[in-house]
């Protein structure tokens, strides 16, 4: 069956609650609150959006079986699995998807594709207008822009924000018959780790926090299990599989990919030693800081590879960032050899080859 489009699809009109940076020109206080947004959900009512991937679960609801659907380019997954548990019973469990969307939270912990969940969600964000920590990060309220106004405080960016909002709505979230309120989901990974000295290769249904270089695409468990067997013996055990494969499922085949997974750390790590660091560096310190999609293509895996060591090398006067940059990185050292077919990195302690 192929998958409808958006505007073939009916809306109805629902609200969301999303956190607005707000500013009180009388102290220059930045403080953030949670205010309702009206927004449009495209609905579903004849169940046509097919079926677009069937997975069975290696986590703890093993052998439960996850089935997401399709509208135009978006997967989508119904809430209690998109929600990653990250949602109360009491939502989960309520028959009415208005209901259940007035009372989601978003702040990164839902499995969303990071295009919607950047518009969505402000957490770990400085204030918009003061660049500072939001003075009220632990007590965010609930208010109206109206009570807001009354106040003598302004919400920050309002206008732009909130066709940001509607827009991004309109197309991550469906009611379905039969399925009920579904986000827009990200497709699952095979997970290569280990635990215990055990390696594991295990199918990660909605887990968008992992870090990039222990995650591979559907197609690519045959490479997974080959990574997975550079941790050592003993064989890694597989859990998980895919019952039916999506219309289009990703590789993640890309280094680059990978590497702009490990930009936040990267970032981080290299915050105070910028300087240090030779004119290519800098530039791809520039485009980490910058976010995900600014990490574009550093030519192959190997370029990539040596870029890595390129950077530790440069940091040989300032022993406390090699030490943290050899750290952080020794795991994306190991994936960037595999993906350029070299042999296995070192970790920890052990000698180069």
């Amino acid at each position: 069956m192929r998958a409808p489009s958006f505007a073939q699809l009916p809306t109805v009109r629902h609200r969301i609650h999303v956190d607005f940076d707000v500013l009180d020109p009388r102290t220059g206080a930045g403080t953030r609150s949670r205010i309702p947004v009206e927004v449009d959900v495209h609905e579903d009512r004849h169940g046509v959006s097919p079926p677009d991937g069937v997975y069975a679960d290696a986590g703890r609801g093993r052998n439960r079986l996850v089935t997401y659907c399709r509208v135009g380019d978006t997967g989508f997954a119904p809430l209690p699995h998109a929600a990653l548990g990250n949602c109360p019973d009491i939502v989960l469990e309520d028959p009415d998807p208005g209901r259940q969307l007035a009372q989601l939270k978003f702040s990164g912990q839902y499995a969303l594709p990071r295009r919607f969940d950047d518009v969505l969600s402000s957490d770990r964000r400085l204030h918009a207008a003061t660049g500072r920590r939001i003075e009220n990060y632990w007590s965010v309220p609930n208010e109206t822009f109206e009570e807001v106004e009354r106040s003598g405080r302004e919400v920050v960016d309002r206008e732009e924000r909130v066709a940001a909002i509607r827009e991004a709505a309109a197309r991550c979230f469906l009611i379905r018959r039969n399925m009920g309120l579904c986000m827009a989901a990200v497709q699952p990974v095979w997970g290569a780790f280990e635990r215990g000295g055990q390696p594991f290769v295990q199918l990660h249904i909605l887990a968008p926090g992992r870090r990039q270089h222990d995650v591979f695409g559907l197609l690519r468990k045959d490479e997974a299990t080959a990574f997975a067997q550079g941790f050592g013996a003993p064989e890694p055990i597989v859990s998980g599989r895919i019952v039916e494969m999506p219309s289009e499922p990703e590789t993640r085949d890309d280094p680059a990919i990978v590497l702009a997974g490990e930009q936040a750390w990267i970032v981080r790590v290299l915050r105070e030693a910028v300087t240090a660091l030779p004119a290519e560096g800098v530039a791809f310190w520039h485009d980490c800081a910058q976010g995900p999609d600014a990490v574009k293509g550093y030519g192959s895996a190997a370029d990539m590879l040596r870029l890595v060591d390129r950077i530790e090398a440069a940091l040989h006067d300032r022993p406390g960032t090699a030490a943290n940059w050899r750290a952080e990185a020794r795991r994306l050292r190991r994936r960037l050899a595999f993906e350029a077919g070299l042999a296995p990195m070192p970790i920890d302690g052990e000698p180069r080859p």
